[in-house]
């Protein structure tokens, strides 16, 4: 029973590196280095850089939006904002 339940763990760690390999290949990380493990790296480290620059994205939209709701809230209670910019600056 032992070396069924061994023969299932390591059939299904093949199929998930085989898998990796799969993906790797098709997505041409596999041609800019000869290494799977360096590959695998270079992958990683671009779908970082890629959600830090969403991240970045997402937090200045974010920004804006509010600083806008802010000048419109400003606005609607015709009261100037208290960095000194005046109501109209809407």
């Amino acid at each position: 029973m032992r070396k069924v339940m061994l023969g299932l763990m390591l059939g299904a760690a093949a199929g998930v590196v085989a898998l990796m390999m799969r993906e790797l290949e098709e997505s041409g990380v596999l041609d800019r280095s000869d290494d799977p493990v360096e590959a695998i790296k270079l992958r990683v480290e671009e779908e970082l850089a890629e959600q830090r620059r969403r991240l970045a994205a997402a937090i200045e939209a974010g920004r804006r939006a509010a600083e806008r709701r802010q000048r419109e809230l400003w606005a609607e209670l015709n009261l100037p904002a208290p960095d000194g910019e005046g109501a109209q600056n809407v």
